[in-house]
């Protein structure tokens, strides 16, 4: 599994969909799901021919809003368990200005706490910034 971090808008999808390409494996709309889609999964139900998970924080807003916060681990083993050369894209949302709205600091801090599970399980981890990988793990 590689994990793939940046801000908004940094090119995280094109990028990942290139390393694709580069692998001579076509990519289409099929092969990538938003992370918001995998909320309504369950885990019998994961499609095989997902290579690339974009927006991944998408999931723990819709597991919090639905007050599920306990099953994000337990979606993301399964995802891993079942597709263990998946591409995770995730926007970073704790940085900046800290948000004054209780339950937005706790989605930060559910977010944070997911990409450290998925970062120690991860093969590789990039941060992408402008379009660009700054390798990190």
């Amino acid at each position: 599994m590689e994990l793939l971090i940046g801000g908004c808008f940094q090119g995280k999808l094109d990028y990942a969909k290139k390393k694709w390409e580069d692998r001579h494996i076509s990519i289409t709309e099929h092969n990538i799901v938003d992370g918001s889609y995998l909320a309504a999964l369950g885990q019998g139900q994961i499609d095989r021919e997902i290579k690339i998970i974009d927006r991944l924080h998408l999931l723990v807003r819709a597991c919090e809003k639905e007050d599920r916060g306990e099953e994000i681990f337990s979606v993301l083993e399964a995802i891993l368990l079942s597709i263990p050369d998946i591409v995770l894209i995730c926007d970073e949302v704790g940085l900046g200005i800290v948000p004054v709205d209780r339950q937005e600091c706790q989605y930060r801090e559910a977010v944070g706490r997911m990409l450290c599970f998925l970062a120690g399980r991860a093969e590789r981890v990039e941060r992408i910034i402008a379009g660009m990988p700054v390798r990190i793990k």
